[in-house]
């Protein structure tokens, strides 16, 4: 019959009420790591488990981050169109916003060649970015609190130079845009150690 935490613990009370021989000294000895073992051990293993839980659902957010710095990347890398030197700004919303859908949902288009059916990816914008909105808040009980304010204002940052993508595509009048993208681009510039210190968040 095996024997519980509390019948280990009266044994070693037992043992030190009476006088202690080397024998008494080994059985005190040998009841204390049967105790630290049956705490110590399942405690280790019960965090080794929690420490996977939580690896899963930072690696989730981690992806979507890097999405979110290739994408800003890729923004500030995109000067010129083809043929136009000088594209206006309602163009180049529109052209980041096809890199924003090869990013993030894996489509592949020219930005010369429209969709038969723009409506249908307008829609996965919306589908993508709620996705996104609802990982990215989660963030809040997987990291301290400087790291999840980071990650609240990138999404900021990030949502709103979407949302001006989406509306200059409608009216063609690149209102806002380049605001917008400078606000974007300069913050994921400006806190690019925060990148380093996800990969750390990753270690288990």
């Amino acid at each position: 019959m095996e024997t519980t935490d509390t019948e280990l613990l009266q044994q070693i009370a037992t043992l030190l009420s009476q006088p202690i021989s080397i024998s008494d000294i080994i059985s005190l000895v040998l009841a204390a790591i049967s105790v630290f073992a049956a705490i110590f051990v399942p405690y280790k293993i019960m965090e080794k488990q929690n420490k996977i839980s939580v690896f899963e659902k930072r690696f989730q957010i981690y992806n979507e981050l890097e999405k979110i710095y290739r994408f800003s990347e890729s923004v500030e890398n995109l000067k010129t169109l083809p043929g136009k030197p000088n594209p206006p700004d309602n163009e180049m919303a529109e052209a980041n916003l096809y890199l924003w859908f090869n990013i993030t949902n894996g489509l592949q288009f020219e930005m010369k060649n429209k969709p038969d059916d723009f409506f249908k990816y307008i829609k996965a914008i919306d589908e993508t970015r709620h996705e996104q909105q609802v990982l990215l808040k989660t963030s809040e009980f997987l990291y301290g609190g400087n790291v999840y304010k980071f990650i609240s204002n990138l999404n900021d940052k990030y949502d709103t130079f979407l949302k001006v993508l989406s509306q200059n595509h409608f009216s063609n009048e690149g209102k806002n845009y380049l605001t917008a993208k400078n606000d974007f681009v300069n913050f994921v510039n400006n806190n690019k150690n925060y990148s380093k210190l996800f990969k750390n968040y990753l270690k288990l």
